[in-house]
């Protein structure tokens, strides 16, 4: 059985998608690949995960 994570990311990659056609910027790849490092099982994990990321992404540039 499929399990509700897995369900989860599926659909944050098809939004990455989605939003990526109609912007035309074809980045997608990278939003993909933050949508699925950042899902966890619970929604207040994910965006703990997600300001870390983005913390990491700041300090870089």
């Amino acid at each position: 059985m499929i399990g509700l994570r897995a369900i989860k990311t599926v659909i944050s990659v098809f939004l990455c998608f989605v939003i990526d056609g109609l912007r035309g910027d074809s980045v997608s790849f990278y939003a993909v690949i933050a949508s699925i490092l950042c899902m966890q099982s619970d929604m207040e994990s994910s965006l703990i995960v997600a300001k870390i990321e983005k913390s990491l992404q700041l300090s870089e540039e």
